[in-house]
């Protein structure tokens, strides 16, 4: 029999079905919660890694934790719960207790598991050249053209894409990639 602390609820998406995450002995198992059939199931011995991200959402961050196997499969579990189109609820106390005990049972049971924050390096590392070359590039044309390059389009689309910048950087700034003590997840 499993606590009610290690069940997690969750609709990960406008389009998806509930889904209930729970742990129960050395498995973490998930089902669709209205049909109550199971849809899958990780042994925690054979995870190779836990990974966990997250996403600025409106003011806070939406929290996920992505279990990859030793075979390549893989499962997300995600703390925000869709309501509709435009609304959601946090549901970060189960989603970090549901996380804590499973990354606490991954250790136990298979201590050459990976304990990863943020997003891979590879995707980390190139936004950042990728901006770094695009703000660079813009500064050089605009030092070697002046104003006979920048027409009322250009200079829309830029302040439009400066817009942005501020989610993306928050972004970059909570998922460098790191790694995290399993006895003390940053959840």
């Amino acid at each position: 029999m499993t606590s009610d602390a290690l069940v997690h609820r969750v609709r990960a998406s406008v389009f998806a079905r509930e889904a209930e995450w729970r742990l129960e002995g050395d498995r973490l198992l998930w089902r669709e919660s209205d049909s109550g059939a199971e849809a899958g199931a990780i042994d925690l011995a054979q995870v190779a890694s836990v990974r966990l991200t997250q996403e600025p959402v409106r003011g806070r961050a939406r929290m996920f934790c992505k279990v990859t196997t030793r075979s390549g499969a893989q499962a997300l579990i995600a703390s925000a719960h869709y309501l509709g189109a435009l609304s959601g609820e946090d549901r970060r106390p189960t989603y970090a207790a549901l996380v804590r005990a499973l990354v606490a049972g991954v250790a136990a049971r298979n201590p050459s598991a990976r304990f990863v924050t943020g997003a891979a390096p590879v995707v980390w590392w190139t936004i950042v050249i990728g901006l770094a070359l695009l703000f660079g590039a813009l500064g050089a044309l605009a030092v070697l053209f002046g104003r006979e390059l920048f027409s009322t389009q250009l200079l829309l689309g830029v302040a439009l894409v400066a817009l942005g910048a501020p989610n993306l950087v928050r972004w970059l700034m909570s998922n460098r990639p790191g790694v995290f003590d399993p006895a003390q997840p940053p959840v």
